[in-house]
């Protein structure tokens, strides 16, 4: 069987698509636990990918987790690409670690 594009819009995309690259914790609500529901209800279709995934907000002692990587990222929009998903209309970036940093080239106009 033979894949094909689904659409990305939906009746629900009033003010466009977002690419929400932001933290995450399992227990709280910060990054992008905190962001995609609210800009949903304001019309956007979002498309989130966490930066950090940790077991709580770092506020406290203590937290365990893992940090995104800027080729693991990459790999991520590179198939995005491969199947024609990088049609988001903004792109909202959160929690980014200084040793973590990179530069994110998009390919495709936006």
């Amino acid at each position: 069987m033979e894949a094909t594009s689904m659409p990305l819009e939906t009746p629900n995309s009033v003010w466009g698509r977002v690419l929400s690259i932001q933290s995450h914790v399992v227990s709280g609500y910060v990054g992008n636990k905190s962001a995609v529901f609210p800009l949903q209800l304001l019309g956007f279709d979002v498309d989130p990918v966490n930066s950090v995934q940790f077991s709580n907000h770092t506020g406290y002692a203590s937290w365990r987790g893992e940090i995104l990587d800027g080729a693991t990222l990459w790999d991520l929009v590179e198939g995005m690409e491969t199947h024609d998903l990088l049609r988001q209309t903004h792109v909202l970036t959160g929690l980014w670690y200084m040793e973590q940093r990179f530069a994110w080239c998009p390919t495709k106009d936006w």
